[in-house]
């Protein structure tokens, strides 16, 4: 239970009809005012006025000075009669538009649905009002405001507590100030309750009980719980886990189940195995080709190869036990390279060991160097990191700074935890799904998930377009309003310079380093491969 902070949307019927004329429309006009100018900043009000028929004067809008102008060159119509529940119509009518959040409708009346001449003026009736107000999703309180002795109290308490809303009776026009203040106490008093259903599809009625220490207040509510949609949950690994070794990875699926033919799962973006049934389920064993952080992702499939949900848990790979011992062993042998060690003042011919063994040692310290540029970004990982993207600007100070490699084939970028590679929650301009970096080959690509994300998705300040857009190294991505990222990719297009010279022309064209020959066909190929 948490006090309810978002902006609230009024709608506020007021009766212009005959009856209404002198003090009784001055006094309303008065403590409506009072009460629009007491409301939120971020509130929104629209106003209607009513008689023989019902006319907007005031869209939507949070401009109390504009609304308040409007409200005071209201007008009694003489002679006029009150369709009031048409009024009640048209008022939740509006208030149903909008999207989802805070609304309700204020209905203010000293009289009865009836012409001048005594008749039904309302095309609609309170059962038709309450209907509107409660049906499906829709959810507007009517709170009702009676002035003086001529008023439809029973049918006003009724459009009230039906649906969520209160009535107040003000005898004479000098308590209308005091019921609109009330109303307005009430309306920032709110709180909000959530809590996680399990209720199946279909009708059922939410019943809520409150224990004061003035007694017990309860109210009740019918509504309809929609068909779930199918989603999957992975449940082994955990979030965050650290494995090593043969594992099981596990994933159900929730709501449609019979919608899914299939559950996939992929490890680094590589399929490892999928499963066709419940439990759904394979055993994969996590060696250290896998070492270090990657993601275990799991894709439930249609009958027609189509996704239908997908889930991400980001994990650990440790060394399986003996590997790492083996490849300490491994590294540390000076086996080979003990003959570098012989009199350097003995000739040696060029197919000698010692010469072959010295070309290795050469051949391998230039290797390791050039491996060493191109993994140095990825240190620690078992594989080269072919991309990364650095978080420069976000609504959470803990993620700014930090790094994180690129997942293979693809990244999916959002504020949904469950869905997404790189997930950014405290992020609110962020769209749950909102875009995805594709490698193919060498390159990256980025793209929106859905065209047309609520607030954008930018490169290099430019906005989006519905074509996936190359990213190159430096290349700054901004989703939403806030959140900047920067892309940090390997230059492929550079050779890497030793020593002044480059690979290739050590290589391919003078095949010396530093005056040493590199043999074109080694006698002994496999001897040298050995020894590196």
């Amino acid at each position: 239970v948490t006090t309810a902070s978002d902006p609230i949307s009024l709608v506020m019927a007021l009766d212009t009809s005959g009856s209404m004329v002198g003090r009784g429309i001055e006094s309303a006009k008065v403590a409506a005012n009072s009460f629009l100018l007491g409301m939120g900043s971020d509130d929104e009000v629209s106003i209607l006025s009513f008689n023989n028929t019902v006319t907007a004067i005031v869209d939507f809008t949070q401009d109390r000075q504009d609304a308040g102008q409007k409200l005071a060159a209201l007008e009694v119509i003489p002679n006029s009669g009150t369709c009031l529940f048409d009024a009640a119509y048209q008022a939740v009518q509006n208030a149903a538009g909008l999207p989802s959040g805070r609304r309700a409708v204020i209905l203010f009346t000293d009289g009865v649905d009836e012409t001048s001449a005594g008749k039904t003026c309302s095309t609609y009736t309170a059962d038709d009002v309450i209907r509107l107000a409660t049906q499906g999703n829709t959810a507007i309180p009517i709170y009702t405001l009676g002035l003086g002795a001529q008023i439809d109290q029973q049918s006003l308490q009724r459009l009230a507590s039906t649906t969520g809303g209160r009535f107040q009776h003000a005898p004479t026009s000098d308590q209308l100030g005091t019921i609109f203040k009330a109303l307005s106490e009430q309306l920032k008093s709110q709180y909000v309750l959530k809590y996680t259903t399990t209720s199946a599809q279909g009708n059922h009625t939410l019943v809520i009980q409150v224990n004061t220490s003035n007694g017990t207040a309860k109210d009740t509510r019918n509504f309809t719980s929609p068909e779930m949609p199918t989603g999957i949950l992975i449940k082994s690994p955990e979030e965050g886990q650290s494995l090593t070794g043969k594992q099981t990875l596990s994933a159900v699926v929730t709501g449609q189940a019979d919608q899914v033919k299939k559950v996939i799962f992929y490890v680094g973006g590589k399929e490892v195995g999928q499963s066709s049934s419940a439990p759904y389920q394979v055993d994969f064993e996590f060696t250290s080709t896998f070492a270090g952080n990657t993601t275990v992702e799991a894709v439930a499939q249609g009958a027609g190869g189509e996704e239908i949900a997908r889930q991400a848990v980001h994990i650990t790979i440790g060394m399986p036990a003996g590997e790492d011992e083996d490849a300490s062993a491994t590294a540390q042998s000076p086996t080979a390279l003990a003959p570098a060690q012989a009199d350097a003042s003995a000739p040696l011919a060029l197919n000698s060991p010692y010469v072959m063994g010295g070309i290795a040692v050469v051949v391998v310290a230039i290797l390791a160097f050039v491996l060493l540029r191109k993994r140095k970004a990825g240190a620690g990982s078992a594989a080269a990191v072919e991309g990364r993207i650095e978080v420069t600007a976000s609504d959470d100070p803990g993620l700014v700074g930090k790094t994180f490699d690129l997942q293979q084939p693809l990244t999916r970028l959002g504020r949904l935890v469950s869905d997404n590679d790189l997930c950014f929650p405290q992020d609110s301009p962020v769209s749950k799904r909102h875009a995805i970096i594709e490698q193919q080959d060498k390159d990256f690509y980025l793209r929106e998930v859905e065209q047309g994300t609520t607030y954008g998705t930018y490169l290099n300040d430019q906005e989006m377009g519905p074509e996936p857009q190359l990213l190159h190294n430096g290349d700054e991505i901004r989703l939403g309003k806030r959140l900047k990222l920067r892309i940090i990719l390997p230059t492929h297009e550079q050779p890497n310079e030793i020593g002044g010279k480059t690979l290739d022309n050590i290589v391919n064209n003078d095949r010396t380093f530093d005056g040493i020959p590199f043999p074109s066909e080694p006698e002994n190929t496999t001897e040298t491969q050995d020894q590196i």
